[in-house]
């Protein structure tokens, strides 16, 4: 996300939605499962904002991380750092 806020969420059977995070500038969005394995997402992105976005497929990342490796250990340290907010989200979420 360059510019604006996304939120991820999933439908319940009974249609509501549940928030799963907000992402903001700065932020990585999407349903990293779907991303890695090519399966269908399991979660809903949507902007609740205007949004300046970068958007790249699995391939084009692979060759990205080819192309300049130093980009991939960039890409594993913002993932970890969003794996660590997520976490504590959903531990937060469970404690209440």
């Amino acid at each position: 996300v360059q510019q604006g806020c996304l939120k991820e969420y999933v439908t319940g059977a009974d249609g509501k939605q549940h928030i799963v995070q907000f992402f903001t500038e700065g932020c990585w969005a999407g349903d990293v499962q779907s991303f890695l394995t090519g399966a269908p997402a399991l979660i809903d992105v949507e902007a609740i904002e205007d949004c300046l976005l970068w958007q790249i497929d699995k391939p084009g990342l692979d060759r990205l991380f080819n192309t300049y490796p130093q980009f991939e250990r960039f890409y594993r340290l913002a993932f970890q750092e969003t794996y660590v907010l997520f976490q504590r989200r959903i531990i937060s979420a469970l404690s209440q």
